[in-house]
């Protein structure tokens, strides 16, 4: 019986062709980034050198070759744009 069931099996198959699905790959939203001002780009520069400047500092400080007050008054000068 089990021969009989799989040849007939076969026989519904043979009609049917099997399409591979193409691969498609997934879409990924383009990022654009926000419109910025050149006055703005200007200040994110400036800001961007000043966190860079403050870090140094605290590593600095950190490490000891800076004590509290040369931190400090390095610190007022950063901030102040100096």
């Amino acid at each position: 019986m089990m021969g009989k069931q799989s040849a007939q099996q076969a026989q519904q198959y043979q009609g049917l062709q099997y399409q591979t699905p193409q691969y498609q790959p997934p879409q990924t939203p383009q990022y654009q980034a926000p419109a910025v001002s050149p006055n703005q780009q200007a200040a994110a520069s400036g800001e961007s050198e000043r966190l860079v400047q403050l870090k140094l500092l605290g590593h600095l400080r950190d490490s000891g070759l800076l004590t509290n007050d040369e931190f400090e008054v390095e610190k007022r000068k950063i901030m102040q744009g100096y």
